[in-house]
């Protein structure tokens, strides 16, 4: 991961809130690799009607895209937990689905594989059998193998 950049909408950034943001989403760093930039926006809300004003989102820069994750509470820090919580379930969905997709996709190559090594293991066996499309002609060899006495066939 490259870095964690926090940005403050109508509240002041202090260090102690910084250094909060950051312990909280490096532990997120260290656990899945494949993230490259967590942007953390940290806003607090003027209308007194809001009870939940004090929002905390969080923008994800993953391999092939963008994660957004949100999380409001009453107070700052309480939203910054809940948004750990739900960034990390967001992040487990996405390294799961794409654990699932690599082994469907590795799946169907072994399959491919597997099928391609049975069609040439039938092409050997088939060398000493006769491949017969019409039933008649299997009677007529039948009967012409049922006329071999045994005697003449060893």
């Amino acid at each position: 991961m490259e870095a964690i950049v926090i940005h403050g909408r109508n509240i002041a950034l202090t260090d102690a809130l910084k250094q909060a943001v950051t312990d909280r989403m490096g532990k997120i760093g260290t656990l899945f690799s494949f993230l490259k930039t967590i942007e953390v926006h940290l806003s607090v809300g003027k209308n007194p009607r809001i009870q939940n004003a004090q929002k905390a989102e969080c923008v994800l820069h993953v391999n092939g895209g963008l994660m957004k994750v949100e999380a409001c509470s009453t107070n700052l820090y309480a939203s910054l937990d809940l948004l750990l919580d739900k960034v990390l379930c967001a992040l487990r969905k996405y390294k799961t689905r794409n654990l699932a997709r690599n082994k469907s996709e590795r799946a169907k190559g072994e399959n491919i594989r597997i099928l391609g090594l049975n069609d040439a293991l039938k092409a050997e066996r088939r060398v000493g059998y006769i491949d017969v499309e019409d039933y008649s002609t299997l009677q007529a060899l039948q009967e012409e193998a049922c006329r071999v006495p045994y005697a003449e066939a060893s």
